[in-house]
């Protein structure tokens, strides 16, 4: 088992997107002891998304309450957050050594890379402003939305 100087991990997952966090539930669900190291806001994209209407479980949740749902479930079997940049991983004998921005080293005999995106921006003027309220980054869900419902699928959203 991998340790440092907070505790001793079999898993470290980076990335604490609804992938990382649905990762870090299911193996702390299976008592493996877990360290979730996330630069940002745990909860990744769904903090952009004002609406999650097709989540397993949830006909309508909103994007910020379903990561802390998922969060505080994965923390419920164990699972440890924290909150700092990894700017390096390398294997050591049967370690995995995952140093970060602050300067901590963790390590583990196995690492999870769930880092997700961005939305990429268009560059139009108004868009910082407009984001989430007049149009989408979700083509997936979006796109076929607005043809079932016969809307133009270039002006998406609310």
């Amino acid at each position: 088992m991998g340790t440092n100087g907070t505790g001793s991990y079999e898993i470290i997952i980076v990335g604490a997107g609804p992938a990382g966090q649905t990762a870090a539930l299911y193996a702390g669900r299976s008592r493996i002891p877990t360290l979730v190291l996330e630069k940002g806001i745990p909860g990744g994209q769904l903090w952009n998304t004002a609406e999650v209407e097709d989540y397993p479980g949830f006909e309508h949740i909103m994007g910020p309450d379903l990561a802390d749902k998922i969060q505080h479930h994965a923390q419920k079997f164990g699972a440890t957050f924290e909150t700092d940049e990894v700017v390096s991983i390398a294997a050591e004998g049967d370690d995995r050594v995952v140093r970060t921005a602050s300067g901590n080293e963790h390590r583990a005999p196995a690492v999870i890379v769930t880092v997700g995106g961005e939305a990429r921006k268009l560059g139009v003027p108004g868009e910082d402003e407009l984001a989430g309220k007049v149009f989408s980054s979700d083509d997936a869900k979006e796109g076929p939305k607005a043809f079932a419902e016969k809307r133009d699928p270039r002006w998406t959203g609310r």
